[in-house]
């Protein structure tokens, strides 16, 4: 017989509810588990969830997990749970567990309504304007803490070429109070269709759904400053006296240009231009009128039409340029509003009969008009109301069309003048607007003719003029003869022969013609590099610039007649940048065209091979046929591009290829068209495509062009760190092969940099093959190729450098594919050695020798106090500046480093855990630097290596910084906060989300066990980082003295970028370019280790080990 034990007392349970993680959707909640004891009686919960709105009720298994999770919630709203511990014996379920309340969190905001957009020019600010106004979303999904507009623009218009140009404009963006809903962009460009986002930002990451509109700023006149290029001289022509205006065409970016129309302005004597009324309020009349009367006036001399425009014209020849029909657009322009006059002259004839009718009516108007009342612009341009007295018109007078009279007359040589140029364009609604030129400056017509007070005068002006030069030329001397001395006396005592000719070259810095064969040096094996490097070093580089100034400038056996040939003196871009002929790329001669088979481009010897390269300099505008040519002739795959575009306000080449806006290129009958191109650290790889008609039948041909621009290299400097080039040259020798062609090097002038590269390949062969480098010689063999090439000290001084770093710490760039196997060969010790690769290269880390930065600004005595220790100060040249604080001494001081990211941009600041005097400044640069993500690695609390919470519980105020808490979240690694930063000055408003990492060991020097925590923090600021607007700025890290822990998340920032981005990593020119940028960084082997580790472990948990390497 079976026996069952009841139960002592009833069952009762009653689960502790507790909320366990909330989303903009859905909510999670969890309860105890019952005891032991009554485990057996529990076999589902029944779980309600409620609030005014909504009631829904769920049943959970007990064999399920403890949690329960509702979805599809409304964002931002809160809801009641409960929840029972329920018996299949009874059916019944026991009493409710205490109720609990959960709000989801903000979603994604809806598209604000109501958008309304204006774009208008203000003519009482003389700007364009964007005004726009909205109303909030009817869907906010939770709080909008501010809104987003950002504003980008497009417009196409006719150049100062002359040729159709496309131009964008932005993203510009605002931050806008979630209680103001209006907003505007003042001082934007003219002739512009724009398009306007906006959106609501909510308590969670990221913008909310866009609402966007569009549209048109009309157009305006064209800038001020660009009308005052316009101006005139005189010049002498077969004994004539004529004045040549140069009148360069205005840019039509504010809108299309119509006509320009040319004035000139007989001045009554003893008048200037000071007399004279603007312009705009000139009377006009015709030439003769203006010749017969002693009072001079105003007359049109000459129009063009915009595309009829030349730059230089002559004026007081009596030739008349313009030609005008009614197609005339110059015509057009005059004959939109019809008017006419009474002239009491008879119209010119023939040769003088251009002249442009306005009208065939017939009204009283006296024979002087102003500008004003030519047709007529008033509806366009106010202008200033002037009162004119009209004269009494002669009997019987002929009634004639109006006319405006057009003819160039001679000049008189004994009268002078001046002149203005009017530029009309076209405005809205078949309107003009008018733009005024400044007056020219005044001249007489005739040669200068000195009277007898003026000669003397000048003539004594000469006198002086010639005594200060010889005074100058005798010091001169004097300095001279001291130099030679004082160099001779220097190179006695160190065994080198000085002569007069070579003092004055180290004088000016520069190379005298060298054309006797250059010394013969013996090649440095790679072991004493260090040391043939050092000891050029010594004295400020005095034997870098010895050997640097041996250096051939030019050869007997060379010539350059082709440069130098009239025909192509214009194709050169610098006048002593050459080619020399025995070794220049010809292309194919044009029709038996002098000159046509010219460029400014030589061969150049590799390593091996005879013909490697082709060092050309950057194309110009008149030379990127020619360049195509060229590319197309010598069956040219690789370009390598060493300048940028612009450079120091300066043109250093022109774009010769196709955007991906652009689409295509045409230069003759070729056509280049842009397929992909992708960015990297320092560079740029561009995939083109190259079409060419062949033959009579116009068959096109097809090739492919790859270029590679490198980016960070300025004209006569060298890079600050050879890794970038180093890295660069192996992409470029991974690309190149034979069957390719010899590769394309060009900078600005195909030289300097260009020469350095090439220099460097072929060294870095030499390097590899012999174990020595014979430098001097090789560059002596490049400059027998093509003239100049290494131009300058700093770049030869890089060459040795470059070849010092990579015979110390070789290639050390990983590819994924081979990650894991080689950090583990890095780790072991082989052959019985007592340090692993890894040790050995942190050792050489540590033993390089930098050059010494300056720390003067941090480690003075009035800043001494606001600097945790004195072993980590900011260097002056990257230390974070502060905006000065009236009355407030020392104020622009903090102990913070901007450092590179992975793209050579300020992306990081590193800075000291904030202290009582410094955390006003603290807040300070995180609202004057734009930073929008903060990383917190220090531990909080109390205590010497503690650090003070900074941030407030509700709303706090440091001098004009008021710092307001809005919500927190709780992660496994870390504590994620938002904050608002609001400048009381501009009332400017910053979203700072701070990430608290939680996972550092309290031990000093310790570095975290597992590299989860840490992946996972980078991974949560890089994305917000990227993403972001441009004005999110850096990523603001911080720890105790901001040094061991900050500079370990910020070197693995930049390895996960590089790793993503180029499936490859360096850990080890990362680690000496972090080191060279502040105090203190990877300072131990554990952190270099952990480096190692931690990007491993990132390429295995996101899948990249099996990827090739691009």
């Amino acid at each position: 017989m079976d026996f069952v034990r009841t139960l002592q007392r009833d069952p009762d349970f009653i689960p502790n509810i507790s909320l366990k993680g909330v989303a903009p959707e859905g909510i999670n909640i969890g309860w105890s588990l019952p005891p032991l004891d009554m485990k057996d009686h529990v076999h589902y919960y029944e779980i309600v969830m409620y609030n005014n709105e909504t009631h829904k009720q769920a049943v959970n298994p007990a064999e399920n997990m403890n949690t329960y999770i509702f979805t599809d919630l409304q964002c931002a709203t809160t809801y009641y749970f409960k929840v029972s511990a329920c018996s299949e014996y009874t059916h019944q379920c026991g009493n409710w567990s205490e109720v609990i309340n959960g709000t989801t969190m903000d979603g994604v905001s809806g598209p604000p309504e109501n958008v309304i957009v204006t774009c208008k020019y203000d003519n009482s600010r003389y700007s364009s304007v964007v005004s726009l106004s909205w109303d909030p979303p009817k869907k906010p999904n939770g709080k909008i803490l501010h809104y987003n507009v950002v504003l980008e623009g497009s417009a196409k218009f006719k150049n100062e070429l002359g040729e159709w140009d496309e131009k964008s404009y932005g993203p510009k963006m605002k931050s806008i109070d979630e209680s103001t809903h209006c907003a505007s962009f003042e001082n934007v460009p003219s002739n512009t269709n724009y398009s306007i986002k906006i959106s609501g930002v909510t308590r969670t990451r990221g913008g909310g759904t866009e609402a966007v509109t569009q549209c048109t700023m009309p157009v305006t006149v064209p800038d001020r400053e660009k009308l005052v290029r316009f101006n005139w001289g005189k010049i002498e022509e077969r004994g004539r006296w004529l004045v040549k205006l140069y009148m360069p065409r205005v840019s039509e970016r504010n809108g299309p240009i119509c006509c320009y129309r040319i004035y000139i302005v007989k001045l009554q004597e003893h008048h200037s231009v000071a007399d004279l009324p603007p312009p705009q309020e000139s009377n006009i009349s015709s030439y003769q009128e203006v010749h017969r009367r002693k009072s001079g006036g105003t007359y049109l001399a000459d129009m063009f039409e915009s595309d009829a425009l030349n730059n230089d014209i002559y004026l007081g020849d009596g030739h008349t340029l313009t030609s005008l029909s009614n197609s005339s657009r110059c015509h057009e322009c005059i004959g939109l509003r019809p008017r006419s006059f009474i002239s009491t002259t008879q119209a010119p004839e023939t040769n003088l009969n251009i002249l442009t009718t306005m009208s065939t009516s017939t009204i009283s108007l006296p024979p002087t008009l102003t500008l004003a009342d030519i047709p007529s612009l008033n509806s366009i341009i106010t202008r200033k109301e002037r009162s004119l007295t009209p004269t009494a018109p002669p009997e019987n007078p002929t009634v004639q069309p109006f006319y405006v009279p057009v003819f160039d007359g001679k000049l008189d040589n004994n009268s002078n003048y001046t002149g203005f140029v009017e530029v009309l364009v076209y405005g809205e609604n078949k309107g003009l607007l008018l733009a005024y030129s400044s007056y020219f400056e005044t001249l007489q017509p005739g040669p200068q003719v000195f009277h007898a007070e003026e000669s003397s005068q000048f003539f004594t002006i000469v006198l002086q003029v010639l005594c200060a030069l010889i005074f100058v030329v005798l010091m001169l001397l004097v300095s001279l003869c001291l130099l030679q001395r004082y160099t001779k006396q220097v190179a006695e005592a160190q065994g080198v022969e000085m002569t007069l000719r070579s003092s004055f070259r180290s004088l000016r810095g520069s190379h005298l013609p060298v054309l006797s064969s250059p010394p013969d040096m013996a090649p440095i094996p790679a072991t004493q590099l260090f040391t043939a490097y050092m000891e050029r070093h010594k004295d400020s580089d005095y034997g870098f610039q010895h050997e640097f100034e041996s250096l051939p400038d030019g050869f007997p056996d060379r010539t350059t007649r082709a440069s130098e040939a009239r025909e192509n003196v214009y194709k050169n871009r610098y006048p002593d940048i050459k080619a020399y002929d025995q070794t220049r790329v010809r292309l194919s001669q044009i029709d038996s065209i002098a000159g046509s088979d010219y460029i400014n481009a030589n061969f150049v010897i590799g390593y091996k091979e005879r013909k490697k390269f082709i060092c050309a300099q950057g194309p110009m505008e008149n030379t990127v046929c020619d360049f195509w040519r060229m590319i197309w002739e010598q069956h040219l795959e690789l370009i390598l591009m060493l300048t940028n575009l612009e450079e120091y306000s300066k043109t250093k080449c022109a774009k010769y290829w196709a955007d991906k806006s652009e689409g295509e290129k045409v230069y003759g009958d070729i056509s280049i068209h842009h397929v992909q191109e992708k960015r990297y650290s320092d560079y740029i790889i561009r995939e083109l495509k190259m079409l060419k008609n062949i033959g009579a039948n116009k068959d096109r041909e097809e090739r492919s062009i790859v270029q590679y621009h490198f980016l960070v290299w300025k004209d006569f400097q060298a890079p600050e760190h050879p890794s970038g080039i180093l890295k660069f040259i192996r992409r470029m020798n991974e690309a190149y092969s034979l069957e390719k062609g010899p590769i394309l090097v060009h900078c600005s002038a195909g030289v300097g940099r260009t020469g350095t590269l090439v220099a460097l390949d072929s060294l870095l062969q030499q390097l590899d093959s012999e174990g020595q480098v014979a430098i001097f010689n090789t560059v002596c063999d490049l400059r027998h190729q093509r003239n100049f090439l290494v131009q300058s000290l700093k770049q030869y001084i890089f060459v040795y450098r470059a070849l010092l770093e990579i015979a110390q710490f070789k290639d050390t760039e990983i590819k994924t594919s081979k990650l894991k196997i080689s950090v583990e060969k890095l780790k072991q010790r082989e052959n019985g050695r007592d340090k692993s690769r890894i040790e050995d290269e942190f050792e050489k880390i540590t033993h390089i020798l930098e050059e010494r930065k300056s720390a003067s600004v941090g480690s003075s005595d009035e800043n001494s106090i606001k600097n945790r220790s004195v072993l980590v100060i900011p260097y002056d040249r990257n230390r974070v500046i502060l905006t000065p604080v009236s009355g407030r001494e020392h104020s622009t001081y903090i102990n913070a480093s901007f450092i590179e990211g992975y793209d050579n941009t300020e992306s990081f600041i590193i800075t000291q855990d904030p202290m009582d005097v410094t955390v006003a400044d603290f807040w300070r640069m995180i609202s004057e630097q734009g930073i929008s993500t903060l990383v917190m690695l220090s531990d909080l609390g109390d205590g010497s290596r503690k650090c003070q919470r900074y941030w407030p519980d509700d709303e706090v105020t440091h001098d004009h910084i008021r710092v307001k808490y809005i919500q927190s979240e709780s992660c496994p690694y870390y504590t994620r906060r938002e904050l608002c930063v609001t400048n009381l000055k501009s009332d400017e408003k910053q979203i700072v989300t701070q990430y608290q990492y939680n996972g550092w060991p309290t031990v000093e020097g310790e570095v975290p066990e597992v590299t989860r925590g840490l992946i996972e923090l980078v991974d949560q600021t890089q994305p917000c980082h990227e993403d972001s607007p441009p004005t999110s700025g850096a990523i603001l890290v911080h720890c105790h003295c901001g040094s061991d822990r900050s500079s370990m998340f910020v070197a693995l920032s930049i390895l996960v970028q590089q790793l993503r981005t180029e499936r490859r990593v360096d850990v080890c020119t990362m680690v000496r370019k972090l080191r060279a940028q502040r105090q203190c960084m990877i300072q131990t082997i554990a952190q270099y280790e952990f480096l190692y580790r931690a990007i491993v472990n990132y390429a295995d948990l996101h899948h990249l080990g099996n990827e090739d390497s691009t």
